[in-house]
């Protein structure tokens, strides 16, 4: 690879490394802290296939929980039989049983190639595609992503049931109520989008975050606008997009779609 970090390593750890985190336990007076958390994403698949059923300590919802189902056991073979074909091709022998282990040893093989020809940067590059998108679908299974359609108060007339018309006031000007409608992109104006599967009506803006991540589900957030393909990800872009849709004619956007602030702060 062309850069000091190894990307190919760092994308195989986040399959084969424990994701555990702390918590600080109280009995009789006496604190410890204990760690809890679901094991590897590898771990977790295959909990999953062997009909492991349960959730860590401390764990408010289904989220962690391993369920069992067609999609694990397609996704574990999957995965078993691609790697199985890496370590065979690279390594020269049948791989050890684990998918952590035949991992680890075929990125030792690559690392050596790496250092030896010098010409891996393709493999390498096509391999960690491959090792992001499974552990993507992993966590897609075991803590989907929650999505919040965004939405804006306006004011619309109020019609007249039995006319079909606007209702007036003694002074002639309709009577006005507040209804929730889907926000308009502040990058394209559009409300509505397709969905390109079903061909129905979708709100275009929406906001996705993992609600088990607790107070970092914002960092992790991200913004789209599935009618344009506009993106604002992050805490900071993300109450941005929230700010201009509390503040419409109040900013503008540059070449590159960042914020520039006509009148008033973003919070």
């Amino acid at each position: 690879m062309s850069t000091d970090r190894d990307e190919l390593l760092d994308a195989i750890e986040v399959l084969t490394k424990a994701n555990r985190s702390h918590i600080v336990q109280t009995k009789n007076g006496i604190s410890c802290i204990s760690a809890y958390g679901p094991g590897s994403l590898l771990g977790q698949l295959a909990k999953a296939v062997a009909g492991g059923i349960g959730s860590h300590a401390g764990a408010s919802d289904g989220a962690t929980r391993l369920p069992i189902n067609a999609g694990a056991l397609g996704l574990n073979a999957e995965i078993q039989a691609e790697v199985g074909r890496w370590h065979l091709r690279d390594v020269h022998q049948p791989p050890p049983v684990g998918i952590g282990e035949a991992l680890m040893a075929w990125h030792l093989a690559i690392l050596n190639r790496r250092r030896r020809d010098g010409d891996t940067e393709d493999l390498e590059r096509k391999s960690v595609r491959k090792l992001v998108g499974w552990a993507n679908r992993i966590e897609a299974m075991f803590d989907p992503v929650d999505r919040l359609e965004l939405t804006q108060a306006v004011e619309v007339p109020v019609i007249d049931p039995v006319t079909r018309q606007p209702r007036l006031r003694r002074d002639g000007s309709p009577w006005m109520r507040v209804r929730q409608e889907p926000a308009a992109c502040p990058r394209c104006g559009e409300r509505t989008a397709f969905d390109r599967d079903t061909g129905d009506q979708i709100t275009a803006l929406v906001v996705e975050y993992r609600r088990s991540v607790g107070e970092t589900a914002l960092h992790g957030s991200s913004g789209t606008c599935r009618f344009c393909g506009a993106e604002w990800v992050g805490a900071i872009q993300v109450r941005e997009l929230r700010w201009m849709l509390d503040h419409p004619g109040q900013f503008l956007l540059d070449d590159e779609g960042n914020l520039i602030v006509e009148s008033g702060e973003v919070d």
